[in-house]
């Protein structure tokens, strides 16, 4: 927040991949990190910047009343832009962990639209509380599975570029901060992944015209501006 603060005028765009929220039971719930979030965003975007945002698993539920209302564009997994001319595949990252086939039943059926409406009809105490249960069993679940289930197999993500026609892909989830050369029948791509952040820590991914896209820390982001 206190890189946005400060560069709010400098940066053209920012592409937020989904988890921004710890859970989101619906738009029509309003918590104080939401609301901080909320008019830090439309500062950004008062100022002139361009704001996007793709949905995580953890705030999946999150619509067009939110991003209406504060001018932010939404996109869809698997969203392809240029990234100063260069065609960049944005995903959230959970569509990759395609060992984990427990958990990509639960998101195909968890994603549908008839769910998410069944989700949204439900009086907000009630998906509080199936939230709080959802993160739980969530929690225990990561504590039991595999180090081989929670890594990205890497041909899901030769696969993901390839099948899109890209040699960059950016994407978080797995809450595992890094840069990677992927090798593609043709060429060397580059596979940048986002971290976990919280109040004291985290990363992002910047780029400029002059400059390729890059994995730098919030303190360093910081930095770059003193």
């Amino acid at each position: 927040m206190i890189f946005l603060n400060k560069n709010k005028r400098i940066i053209e765009s920012l592409y937020l991949l989904g988890d921004i929220f710890e859970t989101w039971i619906g738009d029509d719930e309003a918590t104080e990190t939401s609301e901080k979030i909320s008019r830090l965003l439309a500062q950004c975007i008062q100022a002139g910047m361009k704001v996007y945002f793709m949905r995580g698993n953890r705030d999946f539920l999150l619509g067009e009343k939110f991003t209406c209302h504060n001018g932010i564009h939404l996109l869809e997994d698997k969203t392809i832009i240029l990234l100063y001319g260069k065609p960049t595949l944005l995903m959230h990252g959970d569509l990759l962990c395609t060992n984990d086939r427990a958990y990509q039943y639960y998101r195909k059926i968890m994603f549908s639209p008839w769910v998410k409406k069944i989700c949204l009809s439900l009086p907000l105490n009630l998906r509080r509380a199936m939230a709080k249960k959802l993160r739980s069993i969530s929690e225990y679940s990561q504590r039991l599975k595999k180090k081989a289930i929670d890594t990205i197999p890497q041909e899901s993500v030769i696969q993901a570029l390839e099948n899109t026609h890209t040699t960059l892909l950016i994407h978080g989830h797995i809450h595992q901060a890094g840069e990677y050369d992927i090798p593609l029948t043709h060429q060397i791509g580059k596979r940048l992944v986002l971290g976990a952040w919280d109040s004291q820590q985290g990363n992002a991914i910047i780029a400029s015209e002059n400059k390729p896209p890059r994995l730098i820390s919030f303190k360093e982001a910081i930095e770059l501006t003193n």
